[in-house]
């Protein structure tokens, strides 16, 4: 219970700080890098909360009660602070309905793909589909370079990855492809936010907290999922985390893809499947395999060549 208190301040207290207006417009990677890091352990933290929020609640029934959570602490924030709510008419539309849509379809995708083949599996084609699209999405759309770094960089944390998720059972074609899709969406809405543009984080969060409750209902009737029986205090609790949390993370990732590569911070990101390893063997007792402890190694190995680049970069500013 106390580390849930723990998470909840750093994760609230990150929102607080990253949701203000970010005066000096100039890419700092350095900056860019620790945030992103940074959301990395709080969505680690958040696989826990998952663990005890699924004690009482379905899949969408944290998706309903995490975004309006998220929406509620929001609104708070706007009345307290006297904010008013701003979404500049200028920006890109289709790009904003897509970030706004991303979330609620990703984790039913994953949801589909989970009941098809392994968890582990899934989550394996999920990074496939996050480091693959942002690749793409970089080169294609936005002329990002491609440098050794970033292949060297790719190349170390899929085999990480699939030494985490190892041994691959065969799989349906559709179990694959509904574990790819969530991989995509979230490359798409972390490529969004670095390209929208110019606008209110708070109210832009705010929106998207909604957003998330109105296709997690939608979700809840489709996929005909029943309400709770017994709700238990440590659920409610995980949920709350789920909501604060995940606000923690895109005030993150707002501010982190605005100012690092966005392939490259799709690697940052990953780190949250070393820390996991961590916290599962500290909280659920859960230890690491051999093959878990060789895809760890890998992914870390790929952070310490990205976090090195980045710093480089930093220095290199300072000595101009």
């Amino acid at each position: 219970m106390p580390i849930l208190a723990i998470v909840l301040i750093f994760s609230a207290g990150m929102e607080l700080i990253f949701i203000k207006n970010i005066k000096k417009q100039l890419m700092n990677k350095k900056l860019g890098f620790i945030a992103l890091f940074s959301s990395a352990f709080i969505y680690a933290f958040i696989r826990i909360f998952i663990r005890f929020a699924s004690l009482s609640f379905g899949t969408f029934s944290q998706v309903i009660l995490r975004g309006l959570t998220g929406f509620l602490f929001l609104i708070a924030f706007h009345i307290i602070l006297k904010r008013k709510f701003y979404i500049s008419p200028k920006i890109d539309k289709k790009r904003l309905i897509l970030y706004l849509s991303t979330t609620a379809f990703s984790i039913a995708c994953a949801t589909i793909s989970i009941n098809m083949i392994k968890a582990s599996n899934t989550i394996f084609y999920i990074y496939a589909g996050i480091l693959t699209s942002s690749l793409l999405y970089g080169v294609i759309l936005y002329k990002e370079k491609v440098t050794y770094i970033k292949i060297t960089c790719l190349t170390l944390s899929m085999m990480g990855i699939f030494f985490l998720a190892y041994p691959l059972q065969r799989v349906t074609v559709l179990g694959a492809i509904f574990g790819l899709i969530p991989g995509v969406l979230d490359s798409t809405e972390n490529a969004m936010i670095k390209y929208l543009g110019k606008f209110e984080k708070v109210s832009l969060m705010t929106l998207k907290n909604l957003c998330t409750s109105v296709l997690g209902i939608i979700m809840f009737f489709l996929f005909s999922e029943v309400l709770p029986t017994k709700i238990l205090p440590i659920s409610v609790i995980s949920v709350l985390g789920l909501g604060i949390g995940m606000g923690g993370v895109v005030s993150l990732y707002f501010f982190g893809f605005k100012n690092f590569d966005l392939n490259l911070g799709n690697i940052v990101t990953s780190a949250e499947l070393i820390i996991m390893l961590f916290l599962n063997a500290l909280f659920l007792h859960e230890f690491p395999s051999a093959n878990e402890v060789i895809g760890g190694s890998f992914i870390l190995i790929s952070l310490i060549i990205v976090s090195f680049h980045a710093f480089k970069t930093e220095r290199s500013k300072l000595a101009v």
